[in-house]
């Protein structure tokens, strides 16, 4: 199995295009298994995981003056 990587458009009218470069690689008559990795919309009430109330807790809770800080 091969796996060939590139960016698709998917239409309004719920069409995929797929880009000229990418289909000269694909198997033509031939069923194609896709996976489709679709970018999240970033969530702009977490700016880093610091914020997340429970590692806040996890951090909290360790001790800042112990030696496993002294290796960073």
């Amino acid at each position: 199995m091969k796996a060939y990587e590139g960016n698709i458009h998917l239409t309004k009218a719920g069409k995929i295009v797929v880009p000229d470069e990418l289909l000269k690689l694909l198997p033509k008559e031939e069923s194609i298994r896709a996976i489709f990795l679709v970018d999240e919309p970033i969530d702009k009430k977490y700016k880093s995981a610091v914020t997340d109330i429970k590692t806040q807790e996890y951090y909290y809770g360790l001790p800042t003056d112990e030696a496993v800080y002294d290796d960073f």
